[in-house]
């Protein structure tokens, strides 16, 4: 099969624009997919842009707002396997060549947790990863995309207390991620991040670290 080749940029939002979403019931918005031309031949691409939401308002928790409780209830209230199956569907439809994906999610555990007395994010049992997730809904429609890049932004652990003296950590790693079709090749990949953070959460919360 013909590869089309592409150079790919990521800077932070990935594709296209992020766009945040606040409301429980209502976490991811709608997908846009857009065609843009490719190179000066004039030749096409289409891509999908999607911020699928990490499930609770992060801000909140990190400034003790929201107790960790009430956030992992939220996080399985928005559901992001049936999430992840609705969003392959629109990929179905639209076959886009590039896919930009903000609040990608790998939530892990550690039980028992060690983060009082370590201060180093390392939990590292699978919770909820959201790529991994993704990629399975994926492969269900019979859709065939690699991740061209796979970016962190965000590494955070936070204990939840579960008795007396007893704690589990639950880690939180944020990443931008774009996806390609594998029809598509891509090659001068760099990315970057801005230099503006969102430097409230960590004024906020500082010790659990980036």
């Amino acid at each position: 099969m013909r590869k089309t080749s592409l150079a790919l940029t990521l800077a932070v939002c990935t594709v296209l624009t992020a766009c945040e979403a606040e409301e429980l019931l209502e976490p991811v918005g709608s997908a846009n997919a857009v065609v843009v031309p490719a190179n000066e031949t004039g030749s096409q691409v289409t891509v999908l842009s999607r911020n699928i939401y990490l499930g609770f308002d992060i801000d909140q928790l990190l400034a003790g707002l929201m107790p960790m409780d009430e956030a992992l209830t939220r996080l399985q209230a928005t559901d992001f396997p049936a999430r992840a199956a609705a969003l392959a569907a629109e990929i179905q439809a639209a076959a886009p060549a590039l896919i930009g994906l903000q609040e990608v999610i790998n939530y892990r555990m550690q039980d028992p947790g060690d983060f009082l007395s370590t201060g180093v994010p390392n939990a590292e049992t699978p919770m909820i990863p959201f790529l991994y997730i993704l990629q399975q809904a994926l492969a269900a429609y019979g859709l065939d995309y690699e991740v061209a890049v796979e970016h962190p932004t965000t590494d955070v652990e936070v204990p939840f207390q579960t008795g007396p003296s007893s704690y589990i950590d639950i880690r939180y790693t944020d990443s931008d991620v774009i996806l390609v079709r594998s029809d598509v090749e891509v090659v001068d990949v760099t990315t970057q991040l801005y230099d503006d953070m969102l430097p409230s959460i960590w004024e906020a919360f500082p010790a659990h670290g980036r």
